[in-house]
Order: C-alpha cells, then sequence, then structure tokens
C-alpha cells in the first residue's frame, strides 16, 4: 500500500508485523505490532488501521503507537478481518469518518471512526464472505462509492453507493477469479486483474 502523503509504502507481513518503508531512503521506519496482509490495512489521514483476528488497530502513523482498537465479532464465529477501508466523506454517520469491514460471513460491518461503535451493516443483496473493499470518492459531488469483489467464487465487481446504502450494479466481464480492482485518480474509471 502506497501513502504518497509521507513517501512510504505500508507493508502487511503476515504472521510478522507491519512496517512503513521510506522509498526516498530506502529503508524501514515505523512498526506496528499488527500481523495482517495488505488487504486488510488502510490509511486515515495520520492513521494506519490494521485489521486482523478479532479486531481492527488503529496506529499513530508517526510512531507507530496503537491509538484504539475495536472488537470485530462475526456470526460464523470466524471473526477474521479480511479487508477494512475508511470513508472520509461519507454522509450515512452525521459526516464522520466510519471504518467499513469484511469478514467470513455475508456482512459488511460499519463503525464509527472515533468511538469504535458498530453503527450497523452495508447492504449488498451479492455480498460473499472475505470480500475485498475499495472506496471511490467522485470528484464532481459528494457520491462515495464502495467497491468489492470477491477472489475466491465470484467473478463480478459490485457496486454500493455509501450514503444511501443501495447497491448500484455488477461489473461483469472476468472468467477467472479476480486479483486486483483499482481506482483512477478521478474516480471515473476502474481497472481490474483476474486469473483470465
Amino acid at each position: 500500500l502506497i501513502d504518497t502523503s509521507c513517501k512510504t509504502i505500508i507493508c502487511g507481513m503476515s504472521f510478522e508485523s507491519t512496517q512503513l518503508f521510506d522509498f526516498i531512503n530506502l529503508k524501514f521506519t515505523t512498526k506496528m505490532k499488527a500481523s495482517t496482509m495488505t488487504n486488510t490495512i488502510c490509511i486515515h489521514e495520520t492513521h494506519v488501521l490494521c485489521g486482523g483476528k478479532n479486531d481492527i488497530k488503529i496506529y499513530d502513523k508517526s510512531n507507530g503507537k496503537i491509538v484504539s482498537k475495536i472488537k470485530h465479532k462475526c456470526v460464523t464465529g470466524d471473526d477474521n478481518v479480511y479487508s477494512v477501508i475508511v470513508c472520509n466523506n461519507s454522509y450515512i454517520h452525521n459526516h464522520s469518518p466510519i471504518i467499513l469491514s469484511s469478514s467470513n460471513d455475508n456482512i459488511i460491518n460499519m463503525w464509527d471512526f472515533k468511538t469504535g461503535k458498530n453503527i450497523g451493516n452495508l447492504n449488498n443483496p451479492k455480498q460473499h464472505p472475505r470480500s475485498t473493499l475499495l472506496n471511490i470518492t467522485n470528484n464532481s459531488g459528494p457520491t462515495e462509492l464502495l467497491v468489492l469483489y470477491n477472489a475466491i467464487n465470484d467473478y463480478g465487481i459490485d457496486i454500493i453507493d455509501i450514503a444511501t446504502n443501495k447497491y448500484i450494479r455488477t461489473l461483469e466481464g472476468h472468467t477467472a477469479k479476480i486479483t486486483c480492482v483499482q481506482a483512477s485518480n478521478n474516480g471515473q474509471l476502474l481497472i481490474s486483474s483476474s486469473r483470465d
């Protein structure tokens, strides 16, 4: 995960830790005690969020110290966080940032960034367990979209309007497992890769 604001790469390392790598001076800097994979890491201004087993940890990006921890419970009993993002401009919760997380159930949980309280679920009739989440802000307005895809058993890319909590459409065309989706800077294009 590249953080252009401080010229670092945030590296998620399974069974080890999460570290910041300065790609100007070519050295590791801040280290956080979170064992996670890349799709369970996100950046929110001065914080790094790491989803792991049973919780979401929020770290201070400058010193690597933990700021808060959100207990993550899953209805299936497997409480691992598979993907986590922060919605900066969401109008769904009093203009306050919210955290979205996916796990091994069919639920996308919403959390208040400041308090860590669960504030509900995001609706998606096509939701699969262990979906990877990506949020896109449209530069032409306040709309913030959620893009989600599943690398295990679905070849479509679902789009949800976060503010209205409504499913919009599914992008289809891949014939094998989707490995990555990214958005253009203006939020107008999606680029996806797949095993096809």
